[in-house]
């Protein structure tokens, strides 16, 4: 049940990959085409990217990396509703995105936001979960820095460093963020049309 009417102004974090992007889907036709893999996304499990098709934490970030450069990763879409919902957003709120990308792929992923979301989001913040010896923070951090109201993710730890008294959180549902248990301020929602952000 989408409802964007809201008598305040807010500060909106949403993270980027399958949020806003079908990233997944697009990565993993990548790695099937390019490492004769045959993964779908029932496939993905709790377990990070490199514990369902093998190899090394390394292995996985160059992977990533290299999907990032190539023509799959340029062409990801859009999750569906997400610019419908992110428009009504805009009208009477901040918007930011939080993401776990690191700063090496900084302007494709600036140029894939702006054809897709044009003049939405104030700032994207990279917090560079998949590059190492780099200066991290969490998504938590950010969204307390910036004093965010209410944030969308789809990743557990991202979820529970960002949840705390007074901010709303939105899990977007996946085969890899199941639990039964979620603090109070959390909500899952099965797409970007279950938004209730009042």
């Amino acid at each position: 049940m989408m409802n964007f009417v809201t008598l305040n102004y807010m500060k909106i974090a949403v993270d980027l990959d399958d949020i806003l992007s079908q990233t997944m889907p697009a990565l993993l036709k990548f790695h099937n085409e390019n490492y004769g893999t045959n993964l779908e996304m029932k496939d993905l499990g709790k377990g990070a990217s490199w514990e369902t098709w093998g190899g090394t934490f390394d292995d996985d970030v160059k992977k990533i990396h290299d999907f990032h450069l190539s023509t799959y990763g340029k062409n990801i879409l859009p999750v569906e509703g997400a610019q419908e919902v992110i428009k009504k957003l805009k009208e009477n709120n901040e918007l930011f995105i939080i993401t776990a990308r690191s700063d090496e792929i900084r302007e494709d992923t600036k140029k894939w936001v702006e054809e897709n979301f044009p003049n939405t989001f104030t700032e994207i913040y990279f917090t560079n979960h998949f590059l190492k010896n780099s200066t991290t923070t969490t998504k938590g951090k950010v969204c307390d820095d910036l004093s965010v109201d209410i944030f969308i993710d789809d990743a557990l730890p991202n979820i529970l460093s960002c949840a705390k008294p007074g901010r709303k959180v939105f899990l977007l549902d996946y085969s890899w963020n199941q639990t039964d248990k979620l603090p109070e301020s959390v909500t899952r929602i099965k797409s970007w049309k279950e938004l209730d952000i009042n």
